[in-house]
C-alpha cells in the first residue's frame, strides 16, 4: 500500500492567479510588494511617511506609475488600502499557524479585524537588489514604529510581527536565507519537493528539488540556501548551467559560519550541481523556478552524493555477533510489524519518518546490515531508499532503491517529529556491546 501524500497547507490555500506553465528567466528588473496590516483601528497619515522616505531614504524614489525603464533608483508606490477589500484580505488564522511568524492567538485574531493597509510596491535593478531589501526592511520598521501592525511578504507569503521582522530581517539582506522562505512537502510519488519562496526580490529565480527522500529535508534546505547565496553574490545571469559551489567561497560572514557549523565527518565542503529550468506547479511562487536538477531513475543517489560531498556523512561501522539477547530483540520489534502497516498505510504526518534494518548480502558472501526508509508497502513487500553507505558490499549504494520482505526486517525505528522516535531496541543493546 502506497504512502498518504501529505501536503502543506499553503498547496491549497493560494491565490487565483494565472502563471505561465512554461518558465522564462527574468530580465534586469526586480519587483516586490510588503504589505502592512494595522490593528485595532489604527491608520496612517500617509504625508508624513512620504516626507521621512524623502528626507531619510535618497536611494527610494516615490512615484505614482512605474517607469520601466529606469534603475537608477529604486521605485516606490504607497497604496492606501481602506476599507480592505477581497484582493487583500489578511491570511486566515488557520494559515497563520503555519505561516505567522511571532503571532499570538490575539495578534491573529485583530488582524482578521484590521481596516487599513498600506501597500509598498519597490521596483529596481537587479545590481541594485540587495541595497533595495535591506532597505525596503528599514522602511517598514520606521512606519510601524509605535504602531501596532502585521507586516505582509507577499513574495514568501508569511506574516510577522514588529519584533519578529526585526530580529529576523534587519541589517543582513546579503544573508539571503534570512529573506526567503522554503516549503517541503510531499507528492504523489512518494518522495518529497523542496522550493524556495522570496529570491525575486534578487532579481534571480526560486530554486527547487524534485524527488527527495523525505527524511533529507534538512541536507536539501542547507543545499539550495546555498546555491542562493552564492548565486546572489556573484551576480550570475541564472541560466541551465553546471555550477560549482564551494561554501568557503560564500563572501556573507554570518551564512559561511552558519553552513560551516552544519557540517559532519569527511565534508568536502564543495560539489557541482545541474541547474535546469523547471515547470511552474501549483502552489509555487510568480517567479521563474531553477531545478536542481538529477538522474530521473533513482535520483537519490546522485542526491545523496551530492549531500556526502558538501556536508559529509556520520556512520559508524561496527562488527558483531548476534547473541541470544540480540535475536529475542529482534523478534519482539517484529511483533510490531502489524501495527506499523496501520500507521503507514493511514499517512505518515509530515517530518515523520519509518526506517527498517535489514541484511544484504553480495556474490562474495559479504553481508551487511543497513537501514532502509520505507517509501512503499504493499502486502509483505517494502520498497524504500537504502539509507547507509556499504562498508562491506559493493551491488548497492547509499540512495539506491531497493526492495526487501517485510518479515525479513531485523529492527525498526520511527522518526518523530519531536525529533523523539520509537524502536531501535537493539540498537541500544549494539551500543552496550560497543561500549564494553
Amino acid at each position: 500500500m502506497k504512502r498518504k501524500k501529505i501536503l502543506f497547507l499553503f498547496l491549497y490555500i493560494i491565490s487565483n492567479l494565472s502563471f505561465s506553465q512554461e518558465p522564462v528567466l527574468r530580465a534586469n528588473n526586480v519587483h516586490f510588494e510588503y504589505s502592512i496590516y494595522f490593528l485595532n483601528n489604527t491608520s496612517l497619515e500617509l504625508s508624513k511617511v512620504k516626507e521621512k522616505i524623502k528626507s531619510s531614504y535618497p536611494s527610494l524614489f516615490l512615484t505614482d506609475s512605474i517607469d520601466e525603464g529606469n534603475f537608477t533608483k529604486t521605485q516606490v508606490i504607497l497604496s492606501e488600502i481602506k476599507p480592505i477589500t477581497e484582493a487583500y484580505q489578511p491570511q486566515s488564522i488557520e494559515y497563520l499557524n503555519y505561516f505567522g511568524r511571532g503571532l499570538d492567538e490575539n495578534q491573529m485574531l485583530a488582524l482578521q479585524n484590521s481596516s487599513y493597509l498600506l501597500n509598498i510596491l519597490f521596483y529596481n535593478g537587479k545590481e541594485n537588489a540587495i541595497q533595495t531589501v535591506n532597505e525596503a526592511t528599514k522602511l517598514i520598521l520606521d512606519i510601524t514604529k509605535n504602531h501596532e501592525a502585521i507586516i505582509y511578504d507577499s513574495e514568501t507569503r508569511e506574516s510577522f510581527t514588529r519584533a519578529y521582522w526585526e530580529g529576523r530581517r534587519n541589517n543582513n539582506a546579503d544573508q539571503i536565507s534570512k529573506h526567503i522562505t522554503l516549503h517541503f512537502y510531499q507528492n504523489e510519488n512518494d518522495f518529497c519537493r523542496a522550493i524556495t519562496l522570496g529570491l525575486n526580490k534578487y532579481g534571480i529565480p526560486d530554486i527547487c528539488i524534485n524527488n527527495l527522500l523525505c527524511s533529507n529535508g534538512n541536507e536539501a534546505s542547507l543545499l539550495i540556501n546555498i546555491t542562493a547565496q552564492l548565486l546572489v553574490e556573484r551576480k550570475a545571469t541564472v541560466k541551465e548551467e553546471n555550477v560549482s559551489l564551494h561554501i568557503n567561497a560564500i563572501k556573507n560572514k554570518e551564512a559561511k559560519e552558519y553552513y560551516l557549523d552544519q557540517l559532519k565527518k569527511n565534508a568536502k565542503k564543495k560539489t557541482t550541481i545541474t541547474l535546469k529550468n523547471a515547470l511552474w506547479e501549483e502552489g509555487d511562487p510568480n517567479n521563474s523556478i531553477l531545478e536542481i536538477a538529477f538522474p530521473e531513475i533513482n535520483p537519490q543517489i546522485q542526491q545523496n552524493e551530492v549531500f556526502k560531498e558538501l556536508f559529509g556523512k556520520n556512520e559508524e561501522i561496527i562488527a558483531l555477533r548476534h547473541d541470544e539477547e540480540l535475536i529475542k530483540t529482534s523478534e519482539k520489534a517484529k511483533e510490531k510489524i502489524p501495527d506499523l502497516f496501520a500507521l503507514f498505510s493511514a499517512g505518515l504526518p509530515m517530518d515523520t519518518s519509518l526506517q527498517m534494518k535489514f541484511n544484504f548480502e553480495d556474490e562474495t558472501g559479504e553481508n551487511e546490515w543497513m537501514w532502509v526508509e520505507v517509501v512503499k508497502w504493499e502486502d509483505d513487500t517494502i520498497t524504500g531508499i537504502l539509507n547507509n553507505e556499504p562498508y562491506y558490499i559493493k551491488n548497492v549504494k547509499l540512495g539506491q532503491e531497493v526492495k526487501k520482505n517485510v518479515y525479513d526486517m531485523f529492527d525498526y525505528i520511527l522518526f518523530l517529529p519531536d525529533g523523539s522516535y520509537e524502536g531501535n531496541e537493539t540498537g541500544k543493546i549494539i551500543e552496550k556491546m560497543n561500549a564494553k
